[in-house]
Formats: C-alpha cells, structure tokens, sequence
C-alpha cells in the first residue's frame, strides 16, 4: 500500500529556501573558496627579503598527524628569537623534499631566502632538514637543468657555511685557502625517533632552540663578512649562549668565537674580544683559525702594552708559510703587518717597523687619510731614528702636509730641517709646534730646544 505524503505549504517554503541555498553556494563557490583561502597560509602573502633584510622560510613539515603543527611551533620560537632583529620568518605553504632539490632551490629563490627549514615528522619520530637556497653546488648534474633554477653561490654565504662546517672540506687541515670547495646547499640532520626518552620536551624545547643556534651562528659571520657588525654581533652572541644544546649540529665552534671575537674587536671591547679569541684557539684543530686568531690577540696586547708578547704572536703567523685566499685574506696580511710595524716601532726596532711599514704604504690596502698619514709619519720616524734622514724628510713632509696645525709635525718638520741645517726653517716650525693647540709634544723641552739653537 503506498504511503501519500501530503507536502504543505511550510514544508515547500522548506525545501524551496534548501535549493535555492544550494544554487547560491554553487554560483559563489570560487568566492567561497578565496575567503577561505585568507584564514590559511598562503604562499603569496609572503613578500621577497628587501635589500638589507634576511628571511627565513619554514616549510610545512610532512606528517600523517594533523595535530602536531611542528611548523607553526618552530614559526612562534623563530619569531622570539629574532624578534629585535633584521631576520622575518614566514611560513611556506609547501613541503621540503630532499629527492627534490630543484623544487626547493626555486622556490628559495622566488623569495629570495637566506635559509629554508623543512622535515618530516610522524609518529615513529622526526627529521628535520635545513637548506640554504643561496649556495649553488661546484657541478651541476647529467640532465640539463634550467638556469633559472640556480642561484650562483653568494660569497657571503658560501664563506659562512665553509667556516661554520656546514660542508665537509679539507680547509681546515690543509691551508687549500684559495678555492670554494663543492658545496651542497642541502643539510639533514640524524631522525630523533619518538622512543627518545623526553622525545615531548626535545620536540618543544631542544630542536627549536637547534635550529636557531644554526641560523643566528651562519646569520652572524654572514652579516660580518657583509660589514654588518652591530647585525653580527647581536646574532653571534646569542649563537654562543646556545652552544650547550645537545642536539647542536657539530659546527666548528672555534670560527663561531672567531668571528665573534672579531665583531668584539669592531665595537672596540677589547676583553671580550680577547675571551672569545682564546676560546677559538683553545678549540680549534684549524691551522687557519689559529693563525689569524693570532693576529687580532697582538692586536690586544698592543693595546695593553704587552709589546713583546704582541711582537711575538705575530712571528708565530710569519713563522707558517701561508699565502692569502678565501679564509686568510688580504685583510688579516694587512692587519699582521700593520699590527708588526707598530710594535716593532714601540720597540724601538725601527729598521723593521720601516719595512712593515713600507709594505703597507706600497699595498695601499687602506686608503683612508688617518692611515695614510701614520704610514708616512712612523717611516718618517723610523728613517730618522735610523739616522737615514734623506729618506726620511719627504715622508715626515708628507704627514705635515695632511695637518699642517699638528704641533707634533711641526715638531718633527723643526727637528728634519735642523739636521740639514736650515735653522731659520727649523725655528719657524718649532715657534708654531710651542703655541699650537694640539699639545702633544712638551712645551718645556720645545722652548729649551729653541733657546739652544738661539730662536728668536
């Protein structure tokens, strides 16, 4: 017996508003779609690192669980740890597969990244993953492969990654100091499995703090070589105060105090510098490291007045044969033998500070007109000292000429043309060096001068 359904007019009312309200969503669905799209993740919301910025990309970790939420965890840890800083870090709506390094080399690129940080995560455990996009490998592979998905390695970070020993290399242990050697951008760490005692606090608390040791430590020198020094020293510090996580990627600790000591020595704190330097000697099995930690530590006992002791760890680096490149560069030659003329010249040793000094005059390294006119004062000096006083009166003039109120080259241009007999010459320059303001020579002792030589 069939059952008669009696439709009333509310039940139409009903089913009519259910259909339209299906016709509706149907019509609007790409609409429907798009806002729901704004409360998610989306790649395109994410700007490209400006000019002076650095940025870190988070991918989404690959897992079968979807409660875990490991890239959102590591996104609220990098925010705190670089909050005061230069960095941004934005999630990547998309995962980082190791057997797709193309894949992630672009999309690095597109955003112009610094460093990508991806994984995989599931309930056995979890392997992370970090990439650097700005370093090309040495070769390319069989395929042809479009330009357009390599970046050409950056200098910068390149040289970090080397120093930091992201890549294994023989630098270290063999002075090859004049090539890069081939890099992989790609760099995976060990799976933590899930049976790891602690596994909870290792995932929240170890891992996070990891993988912000290694960005601020390669950050850091990248910021240095870049001469950023307030950048690298905020970076650099905060990479040494995470240098006790177990979990650490085995960096080369000793170039991270290095180079910490270094951004020390640019802000002029001269004991901390001296702290972090020891560190990196005490740690490092580099010969590089080793020497060019030298150098910066005589700079210190300069300042200290330790001059033999200065003198001394200069004559450690000349006694290596060691020619300049990538690691020991122009600039630590330069700096070893400025920092030798100077306290040869302390010393008293002045044929050898007019030979340091003569190189560095030659080099012409730094152009700058403070270090132009010491070069051309303390060879004046040295030569002088050495009773070679026509090679030392052009260089003695040279100083002058950059500071003609100067009372201690007036002084000298007095003593110079004294010797060559030029007495009305020598008492003009030594009237002017006894009323000049700058009073760094003894009036007392200009005056008795003047008197013997019978100036007016």
């Amino acid at each position: 017996m069939a059952i008669k359904r009696k439709f009333t007019t509310k039940k139409i009312t009903a089913y009519s508003v259910l259909i339209l309200t299906i016709l509706l969503i149907l019509i609007n669905l790409n609409s429907l779609v798009n806002i729901l799209n704004s409360f998610l993740p989306n790649n395109d919301d994410i700007k490209p690192a400006y000019e002076n910025e650095k940025l870190i990309l988070i991918a989404n970790f690959i897992s079968n669980e979807n409660n875990l939420n490991f890239d959102i965890r590591l996104k609220e840890a990098f925010n705190r740890a670089f909050w005061s800083s230069n960095v941004r870090i934005e999630i990547l709506d998309s995962s980082l597969q190791s057997e797709n390094i193309n894949s992630m080399w672009h999309q690095g690129k597109i955003y112009n990244a610094t460093i990508v940080i991806g994984g995989r995560v599931d309930k056995y455990g979890i392997k992370p993953m970090l990439f650097l996009p700005k370093i090309s490998p040495g070769k390319y592979d069989n395929e042809e492969v479009q330009e357009d998905f390599y970046y050409k390695s950056e200098i910068t970070n390149a040289l970090a990654a080397v120093e930091l020993g992201f890549v294994k290399n023989d630098v270290s242990e063999n002075l090859k100091n004049h090539a890069l050697p081939i890099l992989t951008p790609q760099f995976e760490f060990s799976e933590i499995p899930s049976s790891e005692k602690l596994y909870n606090e290792i995932i929240i608390k170890d891992l996070p703090n990891s993988l912000i040791y290694l960005s601020k430590a390669l950050l850091g020198i990248i910021a240095y070589l870049e001469k950023d020094f307030r950048t690298a020293e905020y970076l650099l510090d905060a990479a040494i105060k995470l240098t006790q996580n177990y979990l650490l990627w085995p960096l080369n600790i000793d170039n991270l105090f290095y180079y910490a000591g270094k951004t020390k020595l640019e802000s002029k704190q001269y004991d901390l510098a001296e702290h972090y330097l020891n560190n990196a000697l005490q740690l490092t099995r580099s010969k590089i490291t080793r020497l060019r930690s030298y150098i910066y530590l005589s700079l210190i006992e300069h300042r200290k007045k330790n001059f033999e002791k200065s003198k001394t760890y200069c004559e450690i680096v000349f006694s290596e044969s060691i020619e300049d490149g990538y690691y020991f560069t122009k600039s630590d030659r330069y700096s070893l033998y400025l920092y030798y003329a100077r306290v040869c010249y302390d010393l008293g040793e002045y044929k050898l500070a007019e030979k340091y000094f003569s190189k560095l005059y030659e080099a012409k390294e730094d152009t700058s007109k403070s270090m132009f006119t010491e070069l051309n004062f303390k060879i004046g000096l040295s030569n002088y000292f050495e009773e070679r006083y026509e090679e030392s009166k052009p260089y003695i003039y040279r100083a002058f000429k950059t500071d003609t109120t100067n009372s201690k080259f007036l002084y000298w241009m007095g003593m110079i043309n004294g010797i060559f007999n030029n007495t009305d010459s020598c008492c003009y320059y030594l009237s002017k060096a006894y009323i000049a303001e700058n009073d760094s020579v003894d009036r007392a002792d200009v005056k008795n001068l003047m008197s013997k030589l019978g100036c007016d």
